[in-house]
């Protein structure tokens, strides 16, 4: 996947500061795959009649593998 991604991608996280370029993105997505599973199901496709725009619907289905986030005692 990454081979098919501009050098200097912009993700827009929904938290956090943006990871701009490959490298940080690729550090991101390691991150990510060391500490979630997930599969996706249930998918729906939709489409407008002259299907000239198309969207879709699924579930994700997740689990955490490894938590980044540390907790103290109270």
């Amino acid at each position: 996947m990454l081979a098919l991604v501009h050098a200097e991608i912009k993700p827009k996280p929904n938290q956090g500061k943006e990871r701009i370029g490959i490298v940080l993105f690729t550090t991101f997505l390691q991150k990510m795959d060391e500490s979630y599973e997930e599969a996706l199901t249930e998918f729906v496709l939709l489409g407008e009649p002259n299907n000239s725009r198309v969207t879709s619907e699924f579930v994700v289905n997740d689990s955490i593998k490894k938590s980044t986030k540390t907790h103290q005692s109270a």
